[in-house]
């Protein structure tokens, strides 16, 4: 009796009341329940229900007057079941319907140079297809286009006109029913005309006051106070057609000149959120585009210093080692900014490819040129105790100085390989080593395999997932060859003439052969063939 009493006194546990099948009755200040509208079945999220009829409701909340003791229930609409709270707040008008933008079927054209071209085409020559968009009609050379025409879905106002959109679903209007002019309403609204949507709602109400129980009022007011502010919902608009244009910085430039053309404007709010979307979408867009052409700049460029004419071993050691890099994050961030705008730094691209998530890996190998590692760099295993990326320092000094450090290691290891390729070469001076001689005879693609390898495990910004070894197909994995020394010269001190045309006397041993154990010529004793798995 008492916990009764407590919730008759207080109307702050509404929950609690229904939990417990009681009324919370009318606070003081409020006027005495109204007679009950149409008796409902109100269905909760819990899986409770109630019977009654809605006695009063906001956008946030309603008060519920029930049927068995005539008590009146507050609750905030999260409380009910979805699909009936969503179906009361669109009946009560709550439902803003310019969120729920209107969206069409186009055409999408991509150039040769990357650029994409949205529209629907309508009509066609021999040498161009004509592309209409919202406010131009764009001929594309068919010579230019790129692959396939493929179907997207965009929003409406990208292809047609507001005035085209409204004429084609005014044709439909029954202007004597009130649900026709509601519905050509919240078409306007999903066309962001709001003027025009305000005239349809205000055309219902007067056809019909009692409309979804006189539900229009609420509804008129939201749209009245968009109308009001239709030019500057227009610009907003605009801002987020360039967002998902990807044109980041018109829309940055755009939204920071909301306040000096509205000063006084009560849509700030919504200018800050549509700031942060617009930096989070570049950002979205920035990290998928940093991964995309890393991956493919690094391919290009060992491509390209694996055709350089001429080209040396060891030029080919310190480019992969220094020079790749910077040209590298270059080239990267240039085709980022063509893409996405001017304002994108190195910095930024060289953060984000470090924050990159792993997707899945991709593999180079050094092929037959594996022995020009050394035997310790061709046969390095990564064990799990032995990780090959170490998390990066948290401050600048020591990030500084880690580069550094990872700098002089990599110097020094080639340095280690080019006097090693100098000592083995042991020949007079100038001529060249077994090394430069391998690499100038090997292809251009397996030049470029065995650079991006060679990136991938000393140039620090891609990251190994392990090393496959493989046996080198010549000699099985032994490093060597047995080879078959018949000796047939130095065997015949007679004289005789053994073979093709010889007539005369073979001497002892002429026919004995003897198996001589020799270095493999493919793998140069190594055994192996490396390949790496990277990300």
């Amino acid at each position: 009796m008492q916990l009764t009493q407590f919730i008759g006194r207080s109307c702050r546990a509404p929950v609690l009341a229904v939990l417990l099948g009681l009324a919370c009755p009318v606070q003081a200040q409020e006027q005495e329940p109204k007679p009950a509208n149409e008796v409902m079945l109100l269905k909760l999220a819990d899986g409770g229900s109630l019977w009654g009829s809605i006695f009063a409701h906001d956008s946030e909340r309603l008060a519920f007057q029930r049927l068995d003791n005539g008590g009146i229930v507050r609750m905030p609409w999260k409380q009910l079941e979805p699909g009936q709270s969503g179906q009361l707040l669109e009946t009560f008008g709550y439902v803003d319907h310019s969120g729920d933008e209107l969206t069409v079927e186009a055409d999408r054209l991509v150039l040769d140079d990357g650029t994409e071209i949205v529209g629907r085409i309508v009509s066609r020559t021999d040498s161009e297809i004509f592309v209409k968009t919202a406010d131009r009609l764009v001929p594309v050379p068919k010579q230019r286009i790129s692959g396939a025409v493929t179907s997207v879905l965009v929003p409406a106002l990208d292809i047609f006109t507001r005035d085209e959109l409204y004429r084609e679903a005014a044709d439909r209007l029954d202007p004597l029913s009130a649900q026709s002019q509601v519905d050509l309403a919240r078409y306007c609204e999903r066309i962001f005309d709001f003027s025009r949507a305000l005239e349809h709602y205000k055309a219902a109400q007067e056809i019909q006051p009692d409309f979804a129980n006189s539900s229009l009022k609420p509804t008129i007011a939201r749209v009245q106070e968009k109308a009001a502010n239709q030019a500057q919902l227009d610009y907003l608009y605009s801002v987020d057609s360039m967002r998902a244009r990807g044109q980041f910085d018109p829309a940055l430039r755009a939204l920071e000149a909301f306040a000096q053309k509205w000063p006084d404007s009560n849509l700030r709010s919504e200018v800050d959120k549509k700031k942060k979307q617009v930096e989070k979408s570049r950002k979205g867009a920035m990290r998928e585009m940093v991964v995309q052409q890393w991956y493919k700049w690094v391919e290009r460029l060992a491509t390209k210093q694996a055709r350089v004419e001429g080209g040396t071993l060891e030029a080919a050691l310190a480019y992969a080692s220094e020079a790749l890099k910077e040209e590298l994050i270059a080239a990267v961030t240039k085709d980022i900014q063509r893409a996405l705008g001017a304002s994108v730094k190195p910095e930024e691209v060289t953060t984000l490819w470090e924050e990159r998530k792993f997707l899945r890996f991709r593999r180079a190998s050094y092929g037959q040129g594996t022995w020009l590692l050394g035997d310790a760099a061709a046969l390095k295993e990564y064990g799990e105790d032995k990780p090959k990326t170490e998390a990066p320092p948290k401050t600048g000094a020591e990030a500084e100085r880690a580069k550094l450090e990872e700098k002089i290691k990599r110097y020094l290891a080639n340095q280690t390989m080019v006097a090693k390729k100098k000592a083995d070469a042991g020949k007079k001076e100038g001529e060249e080593s077994d090394q430069e001689i391998f690499w100038r005879e090997l292809n251009s693609y397996a030049r470029s395999q065995w650079l991006i390898a060679f990136y991938a495990e000393n140039g620090g910004d891609l990251r190994i997932v392990n090393e496959e070894l493989s046996n080198c197909t010549d000699c099985g994995g032994t490093g060597t060859r047995e080879v078959a020394n018949t000796g047939s010269a130095r065997s015949n001190p007679g004289g005789g003439q053994g073979g093709r045309g010889g007539g005369g006397q073979q001497g002892p041993g002429a026919n004995s052969a003897s198996l001589v154990v020799v270095d493999c010529p493919a793998c140069h004793r190594i055994g192996r063939v490396r390949r790496v798995n990277f990300w």
